[in-house]
């Protein structure tokens, strides 16, 4: 044991999901090693996203509104709200706001305006990482950079007047960026890139991931040339994110029912008919078959995969 203790391993340990490991058993008499316990917090963390996933979608949480002023030209209001990204629950509050607007929870997207006005569109969305953060690091309430709310750091340990251990922390970003390709939906992220330079491709379950483990979700469509110009294009509340009318592939097969937000696909349900009755139930998400129900032709299904 030391009182100055090294952060040059794995804030993971030897944690992989490849093993699927549940637990860490502890030898009694045993020496316990940082690795050990590291790899216990890193196995339930990656339970908890997986058991995120099956329960949801990542996106919006809370109602999603904005408003702007007159007296403010430029200038988009979006009051604190929450988001579901990657298994964290991420409060969104206070970003950009230096505190001319009232109440301070509320973020302020500035529009970047070209000296000659042009019809533009820009993408809003919401960057997240799971950062190390030391005694050194600034630190904001919830994670949101650049927030009103900045805290007070204490990772010192006053007894010793050392840095004992590190935290990790969920850091969130809103960011506008220029939608330079035809597409002004949501899968205009695919355009987008981290602060490092990786692309953001999309992940599963309505996020997207760049190489960096940056994580990403659309917020938001802001057209240049209008009077009100932000439109929001992400919340798994709403019901017009789901379409319940049937439609047809192009093989024939009837679409049941399709879970989009906005322009991406995050699941569908496909039924296949044949000789007047129901054949196959495809069940699929993210663009991958993960379930399907095949008749026996005596009214009952066989269900194959997970």
């Amino acid at each position: 044991m030391t009182t100055h203790p090294k952060f040059n391993r794995n804030p993971q340990g030897n944690f992989s999901a490849d093993h699927a490991f549940t637990q860490v058993v502890i030898g009694s008499d045993a020496v316990l090693l940082e690795d050990e316990l590291n790899e216990m917090q890193a196995i339930q963390h990656h339970r908890m996203k997986a058991f995120s996933d099956q329960n949801g979608y990542d996106g919006v949480k809370t109602p999603l509104w904005h408003f702007v002023f007159e007296t403010l030209p430029g200038v988009i209001v979006i009051p604190e709200f929450t988001v579901q990204v990657a298994g964290h629950q991420v409060r969104v509050a206070g970003i950009g706001n230096d505190g001319q607007i009232p109440p301070e929870t509320c973020n302020v997207i500035r529009i970047v305006h070209d000296e000659i006005p042009t019809f533009r569109y820009d993408l809003l969305f919401l960057e997240v990482k799971e950062q190390m953060v030391s005694v050194a690091d600034m630190l904001y309430r919830d994670g949101a950079q650049g927030s009103q709310f900045q805290l007070t750091n204490r990772l010192n340990d006053p007894r010793l007047n050392e840095e004992t251990a590190r935290r990790v922390q969920v850091q969130s970003t809103l960011r506008v960026e220029t939608i330079t390709s035809q597409n002004v939906g949501a899968s205009a992220l695919n355009d987008m890139r981290d602060p490092q330079g990786s692309p953001y491709v999309y992940h599963q379950n309505g996020r997207w991931r760049s190489t960096n483990d940056y994580y990403a979700i659309p917020i938001g469509r802001i057209c240049t040339e209008e009077p009100d110009p932000f439109t929001p294009m992400n919340s798994t509340l709403y019901p017009f994110t789901t379409t319940y009318s049937p439609s047809y592939d192009t093989k024939g097969d009837l679409v049941q029912m399709v879970t989009k937000i906005d322009d991406v696909e995050l699941a569908k349900v496909k039924v296949t008919y044949r000789e007047y009755d129901v054949n196959v139930v495809n069940i699929y998400k993210d663009g991958r078959e993960v379930t399907s129900y095949r008749s026996q032709g005596d009214g009952s299904f066989e269900k194959r995969g997970e």
